[in-house]
C-alpha cells in the first residue's frame, strides 16, 4: 500500500551537481538522544572550550561565546567576525537550567554544579590545578601547573637555591638559605600538611612581609600568622592563593611597618621569626613553628653598620649625599682621601662586629683612583688588626675598575666576552634555514647586551669606538653573507656602507 512506502526526500544542491538523500523508514527506531551530554556540547565555548555562563555573547554571524573571550580575543574563532555587545538570552536561560561537571572531573572530581555555583566550587575544589607560587607571588618565571600533590616536590626541587620547601611539625627552627637579590627572600612552607608561600622583602625604608596560603581560596580564612620582632609582635591574616589578579599576591597588602622599627627593635634579639597557626578563635590552635630568618636578619644587620657610616657624614659627597654604594653583602667605601677610608672602615668594622658580622680580609680590596703620575702609593692599608691588599684592578659587579679611571681594559674584556658569544652562536648566524630578519633578532637579544653591558659609564675615544664598530662589522657579515659583485661576478665581502644599508637598525655607538 502506498501508506506504507518509506518517507523520503529529495533535494538538490544549488550550487552543485550532486544532490543527498534522507530516508526514514521507522521514526520509533531512533537511537535515544542524549539531551544533556548535547546541552553540554552546545555550551562549550569555541574560543577556550571551557562552558560557558551568563554573561554570553554574540559574534555578528550570530555564534556564541563566553564574556571571557571577547576580553582577549579580536574576532570570533568559528567564522572570523567582529563581536558584538548583544547577549544571547535564550542560550543564558539554558546554562542556569544546566547541571555541569566539574572542570577538574578528568582529575578525579565528582561533583555536579549549577552556572551559579560554578565560580565558588573552583575556588574549594581539591582536585585545581595551580601555577606554582615562586611565578604566581615572587614573579619568578616558572612554566609549572599542577595538583598540590605534586607542587611541593617541585618546588624542593626546582626552587631549592631560591629558599625551596621549609617542611616543620610543630615547634622548629628552620635556617632558611640565602637572599634572593637584594633586600628581598621568598620560601614555601610545608608544614600540617597544608602549603604557604612567605615572601619577605626591604623596600623604599619599608620592612614588607605577607603569607599566602596555596590551595583552595576559601580554605585561607582558616589562618594567621604572627611575626616576631624582639619584643615587637604583628599578627595578620593569611592571604588566598592569588587567582590572576596583580593586587591578590601584592605583599604591600601584608605587615609593612618603616624599616627603622625594625631595626630598632632588633638590637637586642638575634631572632626574626613567624608562626603560622589556627583563625578561628574557639579552636585551639595549631602548634606554630618558627622561622629564623638567616638572610633577612643578615641585611638588617648589613643596614645597621652600613647606618653607623653614614652617620658620621664623613667622605666622598655627591649632590649633597654621602656617597656608599651597597649591593646585597658588598659595600663599597669611598673617600677623598686616605684618612676618610680609614675612618669610615673603621666605623664599619666595629659596627659590624657589634652584630656578629665579619669584613673578609682576603676579599677585602683598596685601591686608590688618580690619573696623577706623581701621586704616592704606599702599598697596602691597615685599619686595625686588618690589612688590605692595595691593588691596580679588579672587578666590581661584572666591570673592571683600574686605579686611573682607564675604561680601555674594560671595553677589551667586553668585547671578548661578545666574542665568545658570537662563537657560540655562529652555526646559526651561517644557517641558510633561518632567516636574516631572525638572525639579526639573535645578534640584538644574545651579542650585542653583552658587549655593552656597563657601557653608560664608559668614556671612550676614537680607537675604542672603531674597534667596536670592527666587531658589529665582523657580525653583520656573517649575517648578511657574501655578495655577487657585478662585474667579475666572484662573491666579495659586503663594504661597510652595503652592511649598514641592509641593517637597519642604529649601529653598536649610537646604542651606547
Amino acid at each position: 500500500m502506498e501508506g506504507d512506502r518509506p518517507f523520503t526526500t529529495t533535494r538538490e544542491m544549488s550550487d552543485s551537481d550532486s544532490s543527498w538523500t534522507t530516508e526514514d523508514s521507522d521514526l520509533s527506531a531512533c537511537a535515544p538522544v542524549d539531551l544533556h551530554g548535547f546541552l553540554l556540547r552546545t555550551l562549550q565555548c569555541p574560543g577556550c572550550s571551557k562552558y560557558m555562563i551568563p554573561p554570553i555573547m554574540l559574534c555578528s554571524n550570530g555564534h556564541c561565546i563566553c564574556s571571557n573571550c571577547t576580553n582577549f580575543l579580536n574576532c570570533c574563532p568559528s567564522c572570523q567576525g567582529c563581536f558584538l555587545s548583544t547577549r544571547c538570552l535564550s542560550m543564558e536561560n539554558l546554562a542556569k537550567q544546566t547541571i555541569f561537571p566539574c572542570e577538574n572531573h578528568f582529575l578525579g572530581c565528582k561533583e555536579n554544579i549549577t552556572a551559579s555555583a560554578m565560580s565558588e566550587h573552583e575556588d574549594t575544589c581539591a582536585y585545581a590545578f595551580y601555577s606554582c607560587p615562586f611565578d604566581v607571588i615572587s614573579k619568578i618565571k616558572c612554566v609549572f601547573r599542577g595538583p598540590l600533590c605534586n607542587m611541593k616536590s617541585h618546588i624542593q626541587k626546582c626552587h631549592r637555591r631560591l629558599g625551596g620547601l621549609a617542611k616543620t611539625v610543630g615547634k622548629t627552627l628552620t635556617s632558611l638559605p640565602e637572599i634572593l637579590g637584594m633586600r628581598k627572600l621568598q620560601i614555601s612552607v610545608d608544614t600540617f600538611d597544608e602549603l604557604f608561600h612567605v615572601t619577605f622583602e626591604i623596600r623604599r625604608e619599608q620592612f614588607y612581609c605577607a603569607c599566602f596560603y596555596v590551595g583552595p581560596r576559601g580554605k585561607s580564612r582558616e589562618f594567621a600568622y604572627k611575626m616576631y620582632i624582639g619584643e615587637l609582635v604583628l599578627c595578620h591574616e593569611v592571604f588566598s592563593y592569588p587567582n590572576g589578579d596583580e593586587t591578590d599576591g601584592s605583599i604591600e597588602r601584608g605587615i609593612n611597618i618603616p624599616l627603622q622599627v625594625v631595626l630598632d627593635n632588633m638590637k637586642d634579639t638575634s631572632q626574626l621569626s613567624m608562626n603560622i597557626g589556627d583563625a578561628q578563635p574557639e579552636a585551639p590552635p595549631l602548634v606554630p613553628f618558627d622561622i629564623v630568618n638567616e638572610s633577612i636578619l643578615k641585611e638588617l644587620k648589613c643596614m645597621y653598620a652600613i647606618r653607623k657610616v653614614q652617620d658620621n657624614r664623613e667622605g666622598l659627597e655627591l649632590n649633597g649625599l654621602h656617597q656608599l654604594p651597597v649591593y646585597a653583602d658588598n659595600v663599597t667605601v669611598l673617600g677623598e682621601n686616605p684618612q676618610s677610608i680609614r675612618e669610615n672602615t673603621g666605623i664599619l668594622l666595629e659596627a659590624s662586629k657589634e652584630i656578629g658580622l665579619e669584613v673578609n680580609p682576603e676579599k677585602t680590596k683598596y685601591m686608590i683612583m688618580s690619573r696623577d703620575e706623581n701621586i704616592v702609593r704606599n702599598g697596602n692599608i691597615k685599619i686595625g688588626n686588618l690589612s688590605f691588599e692595595e691593588v691596580e684592578m679588579f672587578k666590581y659587579l661584572g666591570a673592571t675598575v683600574t686605579n686611573i679611571n682607564d675604561t680601555r681594559e674594560e671595553i677589551k674584556h667586553r668585547i671578548n666576552m661578545g666574542n665568545a658569544c658570537y662563537f657560540s652562536v655562529e652555526k646559526l648566524l651561517s644557517s641558510s634555514l633561518l632567516s636574516k630578519n631572525l638572525k639579526v633578532r639573535i645578534y640584538k637579544t644574545v651579542i650585542l647586551p653583552v658587549v655593552l653591558y656597563g657601557c653608560e659609564t664608559w668614556t671612550r675615544t676614537l680607537r675604542e669606538e672603531q674597534r667596536l664598530r670592527v666587531f658589529e662589522n665582523k657580525v653583520l657579515r656573517k649575517i648578511f653573507g657574501a655578495k655577487r659583485d657585478e662585474v667579475t661576478g666572484e662573491c666579495r665581502k659586503l663594504h661597510n656602507a652595503e652592511l649598514h644599508a641592509l641593517y637597519t637598525s642604529p649601529d653598536i655607538i649610537m646604542n651606547i
